[in-house]
């Protein structure tokens, strides 16, 4: 059963069935990047093939064999969130210009980032990521920043500051796929691993 309310037809609100809320958090990178840069933004092949990854598991949710490879993929996405960042004048004057010129604006490292989190019917509230901004739904848009960053953050998010959350909720609008926190630890794990075997093979 879906947590949340699926997307209605393209120009209508979509609302969750619980509750959009602002949580303050650690910006979950060193730079938050509005609108994404070379190292932030996602490659579109990585998005559209991680997307029908993530729909072929969907279709069968009991089988865990395909939610591997989502997994892999994930761990090497970059996704998007939405966040509501507290500004100075000048600093938003900056976003507003570069929103309009279609520039990526790195903001202060310094700058505080309330995520968005949505909260199930039961009580459980869960961090929303979406594998490209224009799944973002209206609503949030209007009141969110569309924050570009490595699912591994949003990983870390969810295990060492929000462990009262139960997840991530991908694509919570359309594919809904729920990912509590220990398939997160799973992915954590196989990106560290992946990557000491790569500065092993490095070193050789």
């Amino acid at each position: 059963m879906a947590l949340f309310k699926k997307s209605r037809k393209k120009g209508e609100e979509t609302q969750a069935s619980g509750i959009d809320q602002a949580k303050e958090q650690t910006a979950p990178q060193k730079k938050i990047v509005v609108g994404g840069d070379e190292t932030t933004s996602p490659d579109m092949m990585q998005v559209e093939n991680l997307e029908f990854l993530i729909r072929i598991y969907m279709k069968d949710p009991e089988n865990m064999v395909n939610l591997v490879p989502v997994l892999i993929a994930l761990g090497k996405a970059n996704v998007t969130v939405p966040v509501h960042v507290e500004l100075s004048e000048e600093d938003a004057k900056k976003l507003q210009e570069g929103a309009e010129n279609g520039t990526s604006i790195a903001l202060p490292e310094n700058a505080k980032a309330r995520v968005n989190i949505l909260s199930a019917p039961d009580g459980r509230y869960f961090l929303p990521v979406y594998t490209r901004k224009e799944l973002l739904p209206q609503q949030a848009g209007r009141r969110f920043m569309a924050m570009q960053t490595p699912f591994l953050n949003c990983c870390e998010m969810i295990l060492e500051q929000m462990k009262s959350a139960s997840g991530i909720a991908i694509n919570p609008y359309t594919e809904n796929l729920i990912l509590p926190p220990d398939v997160l630890k799973a992915v954590r794990k196989k990106a560290m691993e992946d990557e000491q075997k790569k500065q092993s093979e490095e070193q050789k």
